[in-house]
């Protein structure tokens, strides 16, 4: 309640408060992947382990690409090589 009557009393500490939410990492900040949410502190592992924007290699091309569109492709397509390889270049 302090802090609460301190934000709306002061314009001081009213920039304190900004000024800690830009800073803390239990902040919550935007993915730029996928638009999700998070904490600020738990966004590096959400954009390299979890998010489905997060960039990945083709096993069979190397091409790289979102991984939910790997997943998808993945789910259509038979594990041929040459399948595979054609539809992405066409």
């Amino acid at each position: 309640m302090i802090g609460w009557y301190l934000f709306v009393v002061s314009n001081s500490c009213f920039v304190l408060v900004q000024d800690h939410q830009l800073q803390c990492d239990f902040s919550t900040v935007e993915c730029p992947q996928c638009q999700g949410a998070f904490q600020k502190n738990h966004l590096k592992e959400h954009m390299t382990q979890e998010c489905p924007r997060r960039q990945v290699c083709c096993p069979n091309c190397a091409t790289s690409m979102a991984y939910e569109d790997k997943e998808v492709l993945s789910r259509s397509l038979s594990f041929s090589t040459f399948i595979h390889a054609d539809l992405l270049v066409n």
